[in-house]
This record gives structure tokens, C-alpha cells and sequence, in this order.
């Protein structure tokens, strides 16, 4: 007897199979692109019956942020431990599909990180917040497991005007002829 099958998502081996002696029938199931599958099959005018549904899920395995995958929200903030920038990392595995639960190591080379790690959500993204207390400018990559880190665009930590104080004013002379020709650096 031949069983049709079909499906939601993925890929069917064949359209068809023929029952064996037992009355079973089988086929395979595969994909490269994660959602749920639902299978169903349908022996000649009979309706048809639906299959557990099938999870197709992310290659981990192959997981890492590409070119393009790691962005910042802004390119400046005051460093005065309050504002943040935010970055986010996307884990895609090599068929483009988010991998969840995927541990992103960040790191910095000016200003603090709320953490060394984050982990990737359901659709794989991971975000770490950057602020700091010293002006300069702040690179900060990330990486997935042993994967080559990748840079994203530079944050520029600027100073706080509002909690700068004038600490001291000194002079190349301390006394000039009032005659408006000679003048003092301050």
C-alpha cells in the first residue's frame, strides 16, 4: 500500500512510501532551516493523520557571530558610570539559523562590562552593556567558544562636564608691565 506524505517545514526524503509487511511505513525527515515540522500522512482518499510535530533546531556545533552580527547601539557616552552602551551579538549557525543557549565571551580594552559572559536568547542574541569613568575610546569584542572574536564599532567615552572641577591655574610670569605689549600664559 503507498502512504504520501507531506510536510509543514524541512525535507522530505520522498513523497511516497510503500508499507512493508507489517503494514509499516517510513520516511525521513531533515532540514537546515529551524521551525516545526508537522508531518502528516494519507493512505489514497483517506484523510490525513498528523504526525508528532518535529522541532528542527540550530547547529550549535557550527555557531559563531559573523561580519555584521555584533552592533552597538551608540557610538558615545559620558563616562561618568551611568549611561551604557549596548551591544549585541547574534549567534547564527552556518545555515543562518539563530542557536540558542550559546555562551558569548566579551571583553573591552577601556571602560567596564556589566560581565565577562552573556548567553544567547531563543533567537541567539546575547547583549552586554559597556559605561565607564574615564574618557577614551572603548573596543569591545566578543566571541562564541574557541571562535575568533569579532570587534565591534568603537564607543568614545567622553568627560563628565557636569562633575568637572578647575584644579589649578598657574602662569609662565607672575608679573607683567602694565603697558599692554607683555602678556602671561595662564
Amino acid at each position: 500500500m503507498t502512504v504520501n506524505w507531506a510536510t509543514s517545514h524541512g525535507d522530505l526524503s520522498a513523497a511516497s512510501s510503500s508499507t512493508d509487511a507489517d503494514g509499516s511505513a517510513v520516511i525521513m525527515l531533515s532540514g537546515a532551516v529551524a521551525g516545526v515540522a508537522q508531518v502528516t500522512a494519507q493512505v489514497g482518499s483517506q484523510g490525513a493523520v498528523k504526525a508528532d510535530a518535529v522541532t528542527l533546531t540550530a547547529d550549535g556545533s557550527s555557531g559563531g557571530i559573523g561580519s555584521g552580527d555584533l552592533s552597538v547601539d551608540t557610538t558615545r557616552i559620558v563616562a561618568n558610570n551611568v549611561e551604557t552602551a549596548t551591544y549585541r551579538a547574534v549567534v547564527k549557525d552556518a545555515n543562518g539559523n539563530g542557536v540558542a543557549n550559546a555562551v558569548v565571551t566579551w571583553s573591552t580594552d577601556h571602560g567596564d562590562l556589566a560581565g565577562t559572559s552573556s548567553t544567547t536568547d531563543a533567537d541567539g542574541v546575547a547583549t552586554m552593556t559597556l559605561r565607564g569613568v574615564v574618557a577614551g575610546p572603548a573596543r569591545v569584542t566578543a566571541a562564541v567558544d574557541s571562535g575568533a572574536a569579532v570587534a565591534a564599532e568603537p564607543v568614545e567615552l567622553i568627560a563628565d562636564v557636569s562633575t568637572a572641577v578647575l584644579s589649578d591655574i598657574s602662569s609662565n610670569k607672575l608679573r607683567i608691565t602694565g603697558t599692554g605689549e607683555e602678556t602671561a600664559t595662564l
